[in-house]
């Protein structure tokens, strides 16, 4: 799938005109530099098995609590630059995001696997994102997108990064699938996969993302 973000709004665009204006209470014209701004994709990764699917598709909608996705969730464990880690403990309020180390990767991958067992379901993406013209759809510069994750107790939360891309357009590809055709997994390990994808501002000062309100900009996913 492909995650387009046009006509973002950055706060720190916003905060540029009133900035003069602080000068008059403070010693030389303050300046907040683009690159303490950026955007990230919070992902939540839930495997559930198809029997309770009905359920759960109700259960992940924006106004409902996401605690039910999360009780019968079928992945103990992601598997994530060549280390297994355990989500079976809500590590959000006593740990800070872990970030992937290795940037010559050609994708970063979490796989989901319950205990000994590997499932067949990942999630991957480029380490790359591109910011295009929106008036030509022509590519202006391709930049690093990086990426956290923690263990959300059930789940594993993902953030992937983007700096501050002006009034560009924002151009990634997330995927998610089965390692191997669903006709080769028996019944009980067919997993579905299940993403909530928002997105967050982060300009100014940096906060944690998950403390965050949600606002929702112009996105489509194709």
């Amino acid at each position: 799938m492909d995650l387009i973000v046009k006509q973002w709004n950055w706060n720190i665009d916003r905060l540029d005109p009133f900035l003069p204006e602080l000068n008059i209470h403070m010693v030389g014209t303050p300046h907040v530099p683009s690159g303490k701004a950026s955007l990230a994709l919070w992902v939540n990764l839930v495997s559930i098995n198809r029997t309770a699917l009905e359920t759960a598709k109700n259960d992940i909608a924006p106004t409902k609590d996401t605690n039910f996705t999360e009780e019968i969730s079928t992945a103990s464990d992601f598997h994530v630059e060549g280390e297994q880690i355990s989500v079976t403990q809500n590590r959000t309020d006593i740990e800070d995001e872990q970030t992937l180390q290795s940037h010559t990767r050609e994708r970063y991958k979490f796989r989901f696997e319950r205990g000994s067992a590997t499932l067949a379901g990942f999630f991957k993406f480029m380490p790359r994102a591109l910011f295009k013209d929106p008036a030509t759809n022509t590519t202006v510069n391709a930049i690093d997108a990086t990426a956290s994750y923690i263990s959300g107790g059930g789940h594993m939360r993902v953030f992937i990064n983007y700096p501050y891309f002006a009034n560009n357009a924002l151009e990634h590809d997330p995927s998610l699938g089965l390692e191997v055709p669903p006709t080769l997994i028996e019944p009980p390990l067919l997993i579905v996969l299940l993403i909530t994808t928002t997105i967050i501002t982060v300009a100014v000062v940096v906060t944690r993302l998950r403390r965050r309100n949600i606002t929702f900009p112009q996105i489509t996913m194709q």
